[in-house]
């Protein structure tokens, strides 16, 4: 779910959709994924990390 979110949310190899993304990273983060719940706080707090922190190009 965590991996989900973050493609829905950078649009990688998808229509970028960062709403979507976003409830999938909720979702994870109810289900105990912490990377999942540290992302949304730094989306929250306006500081999103680059989608290389996550995927290698």
């Amino acid at each position: 779910m965590f991996y989900y979110g973050l493609v829905l949310y950078y649009g990688l190899g998808v229509a970028r959709d960062a709403a979507a993304g976003l409830d999938w990273l909720a979702r994870a983060s109810a289900r105990g994924d912490r990377d999942a719940a540290e992302f949304i706080a730094l989306d929250q707090a306006g500081n999103a990390p680059p989608a290389e922190r996550y995927f290698r190009r």
